[in-house]
Protein backbone atom coordinates (compact mmCIF):
# COMPACT_ATOMS: atom_id res chain seq x y z
CA UNK A 1 0.00 0.00 0.00
CA UNK A 2 1.17 3.31 -0.88
CA UNK A 3 -0.63 6.86 0.43
CA UNK A 4 -2.14 8.25 -2.59
CA UNK A 5 0.43 10.24 -4.97
CA UNK A 6 0.86 11.19 -8.72
CA UNK A 7 2.04 9.82 -11.35
CA UNK A 8 0.77 6.45 -10.07
CA UNK A 9 3.02 3.47 -9.90
CA UNK A 10 3.47 1.67 -13.38
CA UNK A 11 3.91 -2.21 -12.20
CA UNK A 12 4.37 -2.77 -15.87
CA UNK A 13 7.24 -0.55 -16.46
CA UNK A 14 10.32 -2.89 -17.00
CA UNK A 15 12.83 -0.11 -16.43
CA UNK A 16 12.31 0.29 -12.25
CA UNK A 17 11.43 -3.05 -10.47
CA UNK A 18 8.52 -1.47 -7.90
CA UNK A 19 7.13 0.56 -10.49
CA UNK A 20 7.24 3.62 -8.68
CA UNK A 21 7.35 6.54 -11.60
CA UNK A 22 8.38 10.31 -10.98
CA UNK A 23 7.71 13.74 -13.22
CA UNK A 24 10.38 15.92 -14.28
CA UNK A 25 10.48 19.71 -12.52
CA UNK A 26 10.93 22.61 -14.62
CA UNK A 27 12.63 25.60 -13.03
CA UNK A 28 12.75 29.30 -13.61
CA UNK A 29 14.99 31.94 -12.54
CA UNK A 30 13.50 34.43 -10.66
CA UNK A 31 13.86 34.15 -6.80
CA UNK A 32 10.11 33.26 -6.23
CA UNK A 33 10.80 30.06 -8.79
CA UNK A 34 14.31 28.53 -7.68
CA UNK A 35 12.39 27.52 -4.20
CA UNK A 36 9.64 25.94 -6.48
CA UNK A 37 9.18 24.59 -9.62
CA UNK A 38 7.28 24.74 -13.10
CA UNK A 39 5.34 22.29 -14.55
CA UNK A 40 6.39 20.62 -17.47
CA UNK A 41 3.19 21.51 -19.94
CA UNK A 42 1.28 24.65 -20.16
CA UNK A 43 -1.78 25.37 -17.52
CA UNK A 44 -4.42 24.18 -20.15
CA UNK A 45 -2.58 20.68 -20.52
CA UNK A 46 -4.36 17.97 -17.84
CA UNK A 47 -0.80 17.48 -15.96
CA UNK A 48 -0.42 21.39 -15.17
CA UNK A 49 -4.64 21.60 -14.25
CA UNK A 50 -4.18 18.81 -12.12
CA UNK A 51 -1.63 20.80 -9.79
CA UNK A 52 -3.91 23.67 -8.99
CA UNK A 53 -6.55 21.15 -7.62
CA UNK A 54 -4.10 20.34 -4.98
CA UNK A 55 -4.46 23.60 -3.81
CA UNK A 56 -7.94 22.41 -2.40
CA UNK A 57 -5.73 20.08 -0.61
CA UNK A 58 -5.79 20.04 3.36
CA UNK A 59 -2.09 18.96 3.71
CA UNK A 60 -0.50 18.27 0.56
CA UNK A 61 3.30 17.14 0.00
CA UNK A 62 5.30 16.31 -2.63
CA UNK A 63 8.43 13.50 -2.69
CA UNK A 64 11.60 14.69 -4.96
CA UNK A 65 14.97 14.40 -5.85
CA UNK A 66 15.74 17.86 -5.61
CA UNK A 67 19.47 18.65 -5.62
CA UNK A 68 20.53 15.36 -6.09
CA UNK A 69 19.62 12.18 -7.34
CA UNK A 70 21.29 10.05 -4.86
CA UNK A 71 19.12 12.16 -1.96
CA UNK A 72 15.37 12.23 -1.68
CA UNK A 73 13.40 14.39 0.43
CA UNK A 74 9.78 15.05 1.56
CA UNK A 75 8.50 18.60 1.14
CA UNK A 76 5.21 20.41 2.59
CA UNK A 77 3.53 22.12 -0.08
CA UNK A 78 3.23 25.79 0.93
CA UNK A 79 1.45 27.40 -2.36
CA UNK A 80 0.36 26.42 -6.02
CA UNK A 81 -0.63 29.10 -8.17
CA UNK A 82 -0.69 30.21 -12.01
CA UNK A 83 1.74 33.11 -13.19
CA UNK A 84 0.84 35.18 -16.12
CA UNK A 85 2.59 33.08 -18.48
CA UNK A 86 -0.12 30.37 -18.03
CA UNK A 87 2.55 27.80 -15.92
CA UNK A 88 2.05 26.57 -12.80
CA UNK A 89 4.10 27.37 -9.90
CA UNK A 90 4.52 24.78 -6.71
CA UNK A 91 6.25 26.10 -3.97
CA UNK A 92 7.70 23.71 -0.94
CA UNK A 93 9.65 23.47 2.14
CA UNK A 94 11.53 21.13 4.18
CA UNK A 95 13.23 20.24 0.89
CA UNK A 96 16.81 21.32 -0.82
CA UNK A 97 16.22 24.34 -3.76
CA UNK A 98 15.14 22.35 -7.00
CA UNK A 99 17.27 22.03 -9.65
CA UNK A 100 16.11 21.89 -13.06
CA UNK A 101 14.48 18.39 -14.47
CA UNK A 102 14.67 17.30 -10.75
CA UNK A 103 12.60 14.41 -10.44
CA UNK A 104 9.32 14.47 -8.20
CA UNK A 105 5.52 12.96 -7.06
CA UNK A 106 2.97 14.58 -5.28
CA UNK A 107 2.10 12.45 -2.56
CA UNK A 108 -1.01 12.46 0.26
CA UNK A 109 -3.44 13.76 -2.16
CA UNK A 110 -6.78 12.73 -2.15
CA UNK A 111 -7.95 13.70 -5.20
CA UNK A 112 -5.46 11.19 -6.69
CA UNK A 113 -7.07 8.23 -4.77
CA UNK A 114 -7.38 6.57 -8.37
CA UNK A 115 -5.46 3.54 -8.03
CA UNK A 116 -5.57 -0.04 -6.41
CA UNK A 117 -3.09 0.07 -3.24
CA UNK A 118 -3.38 3.61 -2.36
CA UNK A 119 -4.66 5.24 0.68
CA UNK A 120 -5.37 8.84 2.15
CA UNK A 121 -6.09 9.47 5.75
CA UNK A 122 -7.75 12.38 7.11
CA UNK A 123 -6.11 13.66 10.33
CA UNK A 124 -8.58 16.07 11.14
CA UNK A 125 -11.68 14.20 10.49
CA UNK A 126 -9.92 10.51 11.56
CA UNK A 127 -10.99 9.03 8.58
CA UNK A 128 -9.16 6.11 6.34
CA UNK A 129 -9.69 6.44 2.45
CA UNK A 130 -8.86 3.24 0.60
CA UNK A 131 -8.57 1.60 -2.77
CA UNK A 132 -7.60 -1.88 -2.05
CA UNK A 133 -5.04 -3.62 -4.18
CA UNK A 134 -7.97 -6.09 -5.03
CA UNK A 135 -11.72 -6.17 -4.37
CA UNK A 136 -12.78 -6.41 -0.78
CA UNK A 137 -14.90 -9.73 -0.57
CA UNK A 138 -17.12 -7.94 2.92
CA UNK A 139 -17.74 -11.18 4.52
CA UNK A 140 -14.38 -12.03 5.12
CA UNK A 141 -12.10 -9.42 4.33
CA UNK A 142 -10.73 -7.15 7.27
CA UNK A 143 -9.30 -3.29 7.01
CA UNK A 144 -7.15 -2.89 9.82
CA UNK A 145 -5.25 0.24 10.87
CA UNK A 146 -2.86 0.08 13.38
CA UNK A 147 -0.23 1.54 16.01
CA UNK A 148 1.81 1.68 18.30
CA UNK A 149 4.59 3.48 19.56
CA UNK A 150 7.68 1.25 18.90
CA UNK A 151 8.46 -1.44 17.24
CA UNK A 152 6.34 -4.97 17.36
CA UNK A 153 9.13 -6.46 18.76
CA UNK A 154 11.56 -5.10 21.18
CA UNK A 155 14.14 -7.13 23.03
CA UNK A 156 16.10 -4.78 25.84
CA UNK A 157 19.98 -5.31 27.40
CA UNK A 158 18.38 -7.04 29.95
CA UNK A 159 17.96 -10.56 27.15
CA UNK A 160 20.45 -12.76 27.15
CA UNK A 161 20.69 -16.20 25.12
CA UNK A 162 16.95 -16.11 23.97
CA UNK A 163 16.20 -17.06 20.68
CA UNK A 164 12.96 -15.69 18.10
CA UNK A 165 12.12 -18.62 15.86
CA UNK A 166 9.53 -19.14 13.52
CA UNK A 167 7.07 -16.04 13.44
CA UNK A 168 5.35 -14.07 11.10
CA UNK A 169 5.70 -10.26 12.81
CA UNK A 170 3.54 -7.86 10.25
CA UNK A 171 2.19 -4.72 9.50
CA UNK A 172 3.84 -2.70 12.18
CA UNK A 173 3.84 1.54 12.25
CA UNK A 174 7.50 1.40 13.07
CA UNK A 175 10.25 -1.66 12.97
CA UNK A 176 9.37 -4.90 13.05
CA UNK A 177 11.86 -6.04 15.43
CA UNK A 178 14.20 -4.13 17.68
CA UNK A 179 17.24 -5.52 19.46
CA UNK A 180 18.77 -3.08 21.52
CA UNK A 181 22.56 -4.03 23.97
CA UNK A 182 21.15 -7.71 24.09
CA UNK A 183 23.87 -10.55 24.14
CA UNK A 184 23.17 -13.67 22.32
CA UNK A 185 20.16 -13.16 20.53
CA UNK A 186 19.25 -15.31 17.99
CA UNK A 187 16.34 -14.32 15.42
CA UNK A 188 16.12 -17.30 13.06
CA UNK A 189 13.42 -18.22 10.01
CA UNK A 190 11.48 -15.10 11.34
CA UNK A 191 9.57 -13.39 8.31
CA UNK A 192 8.98 -9.28 8.78
CA UNK A 193 7.18 -7.52 6.55
CA UNK A 194 4.96 -4.51 5.84
CA UNK A 195 6.75 -1.84 8.73
CA UNK A 196 7.04 1.62 8.32
CA UNK A 197 10.14 1.93 9.15
CA UNK A 198 12.74 -0.65 9.15
CA UNK A 199 12.35 -4.66 9.58
CA UNK A 200 15.01 -6.18 12.23
CA UNK A 201 17.34 -3.53 14.29
CA UNK A 202 20.02 -5.15 16.29
CA UNK A 203 22.30 -2.62 17.82
CA UNK A 204 24.96 -2.93 19.88
CA UNK A 205 24.07 -6.33 20.39
CA UNK A 206 27.46 -8.64 20.85
CA UNK A 207 27.33 -12.28 19.59
CA UNK A 208 24.15 -11.42 18.03
CA UNK A 209 22.66 -14.22 15.33
CA UNK A 210 20.33 -12.96 12.64
CA UNK A 211 19.96 -15.77 10.45
CA UNK A 212 17.12 -17.15 7.79
CA UNK A 213 14.99 -14.44 8.07
CA UNK A 214 13.10 -13.01 5.33
CA UNK A 215 12.52 -9.26 5.44
CA UNK A 216 10.53 -6.99 2.77
CA UNK A 217 7.62 -4.45 1.90
CA UNK A 218 9.64 -2.16 4.40
CA UNK A 219 9.74 1.81 4.44
CA UNK A 220 13.34 1.96 5.58
CA UNK A 221 15.85 -0.05 5.91
CA UNK A 222 15.79 -4.50 5.78
CA UNK A 223 18.43 -5.20 8.24
CA UNK A 224 20.13 -2.61 11.01
CA UNK A 225 23.11 -4.85 12.61
CA UNK A 226 25.45 -2.85 14.30
CA UNK A 227 27.84 -4.50 17.27
CA UNK A 228 31.75 -3.60 18.48
CA UNK A 229 33.52 -0.37 19.63
CA UNK A 230 36.04 0.99 16.59
CA UNK A 231 38.13 2.98 18.98
CA UNK A 232 38.20 0.20 21.55
CA UNK A 233 38.62 -2.54 18.91
CA UNK A 234 36.21 -4.40 21.21
CA UNK A 235 34.74 -7.50 19.09
CA UNK A 236 31.02 -7.36 18.27
CA UNK A 237 31.32 -11.24 17.17
CA UNK A 238 27.72 -11.13 15.46
CA UNK A 239 26.90 -13.51 12.77
CA UNK A 240 23.97 -12.26 9.80
CA UNK A 241 23.45 -14.75 7.54
CA UNK A 242 21.17 -16.59 4.99
CA UNK A 243 18.86 -13.64 5.01
CA UNK A 244 16.82 -12.60 1.97
CA UNK A 245 15.69 -8.88 2.12
CA UNK A 246 13.80 -7.23 -0.75
CA UNK A 247 12.07 -4.06 -1.81
CA UNK A 248 12.87 -1.96 0.86
CA UNK A 249 12.83 1.54 1.17
CA UNK A 250 9.44 1.88 0.16
CA UNK A 251 9.23 5.21 1.98
CA UNK A 252 12.71 6.66 2.30
CA UNK A 253 14.02 5.80 -1.09
CA UNK A 254 17.61 6.36 -0.57
CA UNK A 255 20.31 5.58 2.81
CA UNK A 256 18.06 2.68 3.70
CA UNK A 257 19.81 0.14 2.50
CA UNK A 258 18.56 -4.07 2.78
CA UNK A 259 21.54 -4.50 4.99
CA UNK A 260 23.12 -1.64 7.07
CA UNK A 261 26.31 -2.62 9.22
CA UNK A 262 28.48 -1.41 11.46
CA UNK A 263 30.85 -2.76 14.17
CA UNK A 264 34.04 -5.01 14.88
CA UNK A 265 34.61 -8.50 13.73
CA UNK A 266 31.14 -9.47 12.37
CA UNK A 267 30.78 -11.41 9.77
CA UNK A 268 27.96 -10.87 7.27
CA UNK A 269 27.46 -14.46 4.91
CA UNK A 270 25.35 -16.06 2.25
CA UNK A 271 22.37 -13.41 2.06
CA UNK A 272 20.35 -12.10 -0.65
CA UNK A 273 19.26 -8.52 -1.17
CA UNK A 274 17.62 -7.54 -3.69
CA UNK A 275 15.18 -4.79 -5.74
CA UNK A 276 16.98 -1.69 -4.30
CA UNK A 277 16.58 2.42 -5.13
CA UNK A 278 19.41 2.83 -3.62
CA UNK A 279 22.32 0.58 -1.67
CA UNK A 280 22.04 -3.39 -1.19
CA UNK A 281 24.40 -2.79 1.83
CA UNK A 282 25.42 0.29 3.01
CA UNK A 283 27.45 1.08 6.65
CA UNK A 284 30.94 1.34 8.05
CA UNK A 285 33.15 5.10 7.87
CA UNK A 286 31.08 7.60 9.00
CA UNK A 287 27.43 5.88 8.56
CA UNK A 288 28.53 3.65 11.38
CA UNK A 289 29.74 6.61 13.86
CA UNK A 290 31.46 5.10 17.03
CA UNK A 291 30.62 1.66 15.50
CA UNK A 292 32.64 2.36 12.13
CA UNK A 293 33.83 -0.79 10.36
CA UNK A 294 36.73 -3.12 11.64
CA UNK A 295 37.48 -6.34 10.58
CA UNK A 296 34.17 -7.08 9.20
CA UNK A 297 33.50 -10.13 6.92
CA UNK A 298 31.41 -9.81 3.15
CA UNK A 299 31.13 -13.70 1.58
CA UNK A 300 28.96 -15.00 -0.25
CA UNK A 301 26.04 -12.74 -0.68
CA UNK A 302 24.33 -11.78 -3.45
CA UNK A 303 23.00 -8.40 -4.46
CA UNK A 304 20.84 -7.85 -7.12
CA UNK A 305 19.42 -4.76 -9.00
CA UNK A 306 20.78 -2.25 -6.28
CA UNK A 307 20.82 1.88 -7.57
CA UNK A 308 18.05 1.18 -10.14
CA UNK A 309 16.46 4.37 -8.95
CA UNK A 310 19.68 6.84 -8.39
CA UNK A 311 23.03 7.71 -9.72
CA UNK A 312 26.53 7.91 -7.81
CA UNK A 313 25.63 5.45 -5.81
CA UNK A 314 26.83 1.90 -4.62
CA UNK A 315 25.21 -1.51 -4.83
CA UNK A 316 28.00 -2.23 -2.06
CA UNK A 317 28.62 1.67 0.02
CA UNK A 318 30.92 2.86 2.35
CA UNK A 319 32.47 6.24 3.04
CA UNK A 320 35.56 7.86 4.95
CA UNK A 321 33.95 11.69 5.47
CA UNK A 322 34.67 12.81 8.84
CA UNK A 323 38.22 11.86 9.36
CA UNK A 324 36.95 7.62 8.67
CA UNK A 325 38.82 6.55 5.74
CA UNK A 326 41.73 5.45 7.11
CA UNK A 327 40.79 3.79 10.08
CA UNK A 328 38.09 1.52 8.88
CA UNK A 329 41.17 -1.62 8.85
CA UNK A 330 40.62 -4.74 8.05
CA UNK A 331 37.71 -5.50 6.32
CA UNK A 332 37.19 -7.97 3.25
CA UNK A 333 34.78 -8.70 0.59
CA UNK A 334 34.97 -12.28 -1.25
CA UNK A 335 32.88 -14.35 -2.82
CA UNK A 336 29.89 -12.22 -3.53
CA UNK A 337 27.78 -12.13 -6.61
CA UNK A 338 26.45 -8.25 -8.27
CA UNK A 339 24.09 -8.55 -10.53
CA UNK A 340 22.91 -5.37 -12.46
CA UNK A 341 23.56 -2.64 -10.35
CA UNK A 342 23.37 0.72 -12.76
CA UNK A 343 20.41 2.95 -13.26
CA UNK A 344 17.38 1.84 -14.99
CA UNK A 345 14.40 3.98 -14.09
CA UNK A 346 16.13 7.07 -15.69
CA UNK A 347 17.73 10.18 -14.44
CA UNK A 348 17.41 13.68 -12.64
CA UNK A 349 19.22 16.45 -11.98
CA UNK A 350 22.97 14.70 -12.75
CA UNK A 351 24.71 12.46 -14.59
CA UNK A 352 27.01 9.93 -13.14
CA UNK A 353 28.07 6.24 -12.96
CA UNK A 354 26.74 3.60 -10.17
CA UNK A 355 28.94 1.06 -9.13
CA UNK A 356 29.05 -2.14 -7.56
CA UNK A 357 30.92 -1.76 -4.38
CA UNK A 358 32.16 1.57 -4.00
CA UNK A 359 34.76 3.14 -1.60
CA UNK A 360 33.75 6.61 -1.21
CA UNK A 361 36.01 9.34 -0.13
CA UNK A 362 39.64 7.26 0.58
CA UNK A 363 37.93 4.60 2.17
CA UNK A 364 40.74 2.42 2.70
CA UNK A 365 42.26 -0.84 3.52
CA UNK A 366 39.81 -3.28 2.15
CA UNK A 367 40.00 -6.84 0.46
CA UNK A 368 38.44 -7.24 -2.96
CA UNK A 369 38.72 -10.86 -3.99
CA UNK A 370 37.00 -13.87 -5.78
CA UNK A 371 33.85 -11.59 -6.60
CA UNK A 372 31.64 -12.13 -9.65
CA UNK A 373 30.18 -8.67 -11.06
CA UNK A 374 27.45 -9.22 -14.23
CA UNK A 375 25.99 -6.23 -16.25
CA UNK A 376 27.08 -3.90 -13.91
CA UNK A 377 28.05 -0.30 -14.96
CA UNK A 378 31.01 0.00 -13.08
CA UNK A 379 32.59 -2.85 -11.14
CA UNK A 380 34.49 -1.66 -8.33
CA UNK A 381 35.49 2.06 -7.55
CA UNK A 382 38.08 3.71 -5.24
CA UNK A 383 37.88 7.24 -4.57
CA UNK A 384 41.31 7.77 -3.70
CA UNK A 385 42.38 5.52 -0.35
CA UNK A 386 44.97 3.46 0.60
CA UNK A 387 45.61 -0.33 0.93
CA UNK A 388 42.73 -1.77 -1.37
CA UNK A 389 43.36 -4.44 -2.96
CA UNK A 390 41.16 -5.43 -5.90
CA UNK A 391 42.61 -9.18 -6.97
CA UNK A 392 41.26 -12.13 -8.95
CA UNK A 393 37.90 -11.09 -9.54
CA UNK A 394 35.53 -12.09 -13.21
CA UNK A 395 33.40 -9.18 -14.31
CA UNK A 396 31.23 -10.20 -17.25
CA UNK A 397 29.50 -7.59 -19.48
CA UNK A 398 30.54 -4.80 -16.99
CA UNK A 399 30.70 -1.23 -18.68
CA UNK A 400 34.03 0.04 -16.57
CA UNK A 401 35.99 -3.18 -14.84
CA UNK A 402 37.57 -0.39 -11.29
CA UNK A 403 37.42 3.15 -11.47
CA UNK A 404 40.44 4.99 -9.58
CA UNK A 405 40.60 8.58 -8.56
CA UNK A 406 43.37 10.48 -6.71
CA UNK A 407 40.99 12.92 -4.52
CA UNK A 408 43.02 12.79 -1.50
CA UNK A 409 45.62 14.87 -3.83
CA UNK A 410 43.49 17.69 -5.06
CA UNK A 411 39.41 18.36 -4.32
CA UNK A 412 39.55 16.47 -1.06
CA UNK A 413 43.34 17.10 0.00
CA UNK A 414 41.95 19.56 3.14
CA UNK A 415 41.14 16.36 4.95
CA UNK A 416 45.24 15.03 5.33
CA UNK A 417 48.19 15.78 6.20
CA UNK A 418 49.95 18.63 5.44
CA UNK A 419 46.50 20.29 4.82
CA UNK A 420 45.32 18.80 8.12
CA UNK A 421 47.23 18.61 11.13
CA UNK A 422 44.70 17.93 14.13
CA UNK A 423 45.06 14.57 16.14
CA UNK A 424 41.51 13.54 17.27
CA UNK A 425 39.09 10.93 17.28
CA UNK A 426 37.30 11.21 13.85
CA UNK A 427 33.99 12.94 13.73
CA UNK A 428 32.36 16.23 13.50
CA UNK A 429 31.40 16.72 17.10
CA UNK A 430 33.80 19.43 19.02
CA UNK A 431 37.06 17.29 20.19
CA UNK A 432 37.13 15.68 16.84
CA UNK A 433 38.28 15.35 13.44
CA UNK A 434 37.20 15.21 10.06
CA UNK A 435 41.31 15.20 9.26
CA UNK A 436 41.83 11.18 8.39
CA UNK A 437 45.43 10.98 8.85
CA UNK A 438 45.06 12.60 12.33
CA UNK A 439 41.99 10.49 13.26
CA UNK A 440 44.67 7.60 12.18
CA UNK A 441 47.36 8.92 14.11
CA UNK A 442 45.11 9.55 17.16
CA UNK A 443 43.81 5.76 17.05
CA UNK A 444 47.64 4.23 16.73
CA UNK A 445 49.25 6.60 19.62
CA UNK A 446 46.51 7.84 21.54
CA UNK A 447 43.36 5.97 21.54
CA UNK A 448 41.59 3.69 24.44
CA UNK A 449 43.40 0.66 22.46
CA UNK A 450 46.09 2.10 20.57
CA UNK A 451 48.69 -0.36 21.71
CA UNK A 452 46.61 -2.93 20.08
CA UNK A 453 45.81 -0.74 17.07
CA UNK A 454 49.95 -0.08 17.04
CA UNK A 455 50.14 -3.67 16.82
CA UNK A 456 48.01 -4.92 14.07
CA UNK A 457 48.73 -1.73 11.81
CA UNK A 458 52.06 -0.24 12.31
CA UNK A 459 51.82 1.98 9.64
CA UNK A 460 49.09 4.25 10.72
CA UNK A 461 51.66 5.62 13.07
CA UNK A 462 54.00 7.72 10.25
CA UNK A 463 51.08 7.81 7.81
CA UNK A 464 51.80 11.94 7.64
CA UNK A 465 55.23 10.33 5.89
CA UNK A 466 53.47 7.73 3.90
CA UNK A 467 52.02 9.20 0.71
CA UNK A 468 49.75 11.01 2.28
CA UNK A 469 46.31 11.69 -0.12
CA UNK A 470 47.84 9.06 -2.34
CA UNK A 471 46.06 6.53 -3.05
CA UNK A 472 49.10 4.64 -2.41
CA UNK A 473 49.40 0.70 -2.06
CA UNK A 474 46.95 0.02 -3.53
CA UNK A 475 46.70 -2.68 -6.53
CA UNK A 476 43.94 -3.99 -9.53
CA UNK A 477 45.05 -7.52 -9.93
CA UNK A 478 44.94 -11.06 -11.34
CA UNK A 479 40.79 -9.71 -12.67
CA UNK A 480 39.40 -11.59 -15.38
CA UNK A 481 36.73 -9.44 -17.32
CA UNK A 482 34.70 -10.01 -20.54
CA UNK A 483 32.28 -8.61 -22.89
CA UNK A 484 30.44 -5.06 -22.77
CA UNK A 485 27.83 -3.11 -21.43
CA UNK A 486 25.77 -1.19 -23.84
CA UNK A 487 28.72 -1.32 -26.30
CA UNK A 488 31.21 0.24 -23.48
CA UNK A 489 33.99 -2.09 -21.76
CA UNK A 490 37.13 -0.70 -20.11
CA UNK A 491 39.32 -1.91 -17.74
CA UNK A 492 39.92 1.21 -15.77
CA UNK A 493 38.27 4.61 -15.71
CA UNK A 494 40.08 7.80 -14.46
CA UNK A 495 38.69 10.96 -13.37
CA UNK A 496 39.34 12.32 -16.97
CA UNK A 497 36.44 9.96 -18.13
CA UNK A 498 35.35 6.24 -17.94
CA UNK A 499 36.95 5.96 -21.68
CA UNK A 500 40.13 7.65 -20.39
CA UNK A 501 43.35 5.78 -19.46
CA UNK A 502 45.56 6.73 -16.61
CA UNK A 503 47.46 3.67 -16.32
CA UNK A 504 50.62 5.42 -16.00
CA UNK A 505 49.06 7.88 -13.45
CA UNK A 506 47.89 5.27 -11.00
CA UNK A 507 51.66 3.99 -10.74
CA UNK A 508 53.14 7.86 -10.37
CA UNK A 509 50.20 7.24 -7.23
CA UNK A 510 51.42 4.27 -6.02
CA UNK A 511 48.44 2.33 -7.85
CA UNK A 512 49.79 -1.09 -8.98
CA UNK A 513 47.93 -2.63 -12.21
CA UNK A 514 49.09 -6.04 -13.24
CA UNK A 515 47.76 -9.45 -14.86
CA UNK A 516 44.32 -8.46 -15.42
CA UNK A 517 42.88 -10.45 -18.50
CA UNK A 518 40.33 -9.24 -20.94
CA UNK A 519 38.05 -11.61 -23.27
CA UNK A 520 35.80 -10.06 -25.95
CA UNK A 521 32.85 -12.71 -25.87
CA UNK A 522 31.69 -14.00 -22.21
CA UNK A 523 32.14 -18.12 -22.38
Amino acid sequence: MVVARWPNIDLDDPNTPDGWQWTHARVGDDDAIHYGFKSMNNVSDPDAARLLRWSEESNPWIHIYAEWDWADAYALVTNISEDADGYVNLEYDGAPACKPYARWMGVNLLCELDAPGEYYIDELTETLYLYPPTPLDASNDVVMLGYQPGAVVNITAAVENTTLANLDVREGRHAGIQVTGAKGVVIENVTVHEHGTNGIVVTNATNAVVRGNAVYEVGCSGIRATAGVTATLDKGGMLIEGNDVSRHARWKRTYQPGIFWGGVNNTFRNNNISVAPHNCMLGGGDFGDEFGGVETVFEGNTMADCTFETTDSGGFYTCGQGGYAFVNRGNVLRNNTFLRVKNTAGLGVQIASNQAIYFDDQMSDWLVTGNTFVECQVGTFTGGGRRNLITNNTYRNCGTVHYLNNQGMNWDNSTVYPQCDVVAPPGYDQGETVCSTGAATWMATEGPAAAEWAAKWPEMININSDFPGEPAHSSLSGNTYCGSLDGESYMLGCPDGMDKTCEYEAATWQFAISGNTYTEECP
